[in-house]
């Protein structure tokens, strides 16, 4: 058994994948072969992914029956006694692998997609407007006797009644609760 998954791999990959194995979903790829195929198709996921993540687990002889292989991923198989384990990413050996990598020249993709927003707001102008509050709205305010529902009693309400940012109207009511209100 073979289980395949990939993020932001390129359309091809996925296409060339479907014809060795079944797509159960978007990015996972579940099927049979033989250990060189198994190869075969790792070397082909590794070399044609570019920047997208892949994992494979497939079936082995181990304690587990399982083992893995990553691709562009923060996560790591580790060997625990004989057990295939998927390491967590840790913040300090991130930093210590980044210092590792070389930096690629140009943008980063949040700064792309900033710049796609912000050129889209320019043919769009009315989807980016800053919201305001409206002309009319209504402040309502709840004194409660603690914060319990079940316990606790409401003991005044209070409304503002606001127009184009000035007071319009208010209202005040204080309510006798059934029992002692605390200090």
């Amino acid at each position: 058994m073979l289980v395949v998954t990939l993020t932001n791999c390129p359309p091809a990959l996925r296409g060339d994948l479907s014809k060795w194995l079944q797509e159960i979903n978007t990015g996972v790829y579940v099927g049979k072969g033989s250990a060189r195929v198994r190869d075969e198709l790792w070397k082909r996921i590794v070399e044609f992914s570019g920047s997208g993540q892949a994992t494979m687990v497939f079936k082995t002889d181990n304690e587990q029956g399982m083992d893995f292989r990553i691709h562009n991923t923060t996560w790591e198989p580790i060997d625990f006694d004989g057990l295939k384990l998927m390491l967590r990413p840790c913040p300090a050996r991130l930093a210590k692998k980044q210092k590792q990598i070389p930096l690629h020249k140009g943008f980063s993709i949040a700064a792309k997609n900033h710049m796609a927003h912000k050129m889209a707001g320019r043919c769009h102008s009315d989807a980016y407007q800053i919201r305001t509050t409206p002309h009319t709205y209504v402040v309502i305010d709840i004194e409660t006797t603690g914060l319990s529902t079940k316990d606790h009693e409401i003991i005044e309400i209070a409304a503002l009644h606001v127009i184009d940012g000035i007071i319009a109207s208010e209202f005040q009511a204080l309510i006798k609760p059934k029992y002692h209100i605390p200090p």
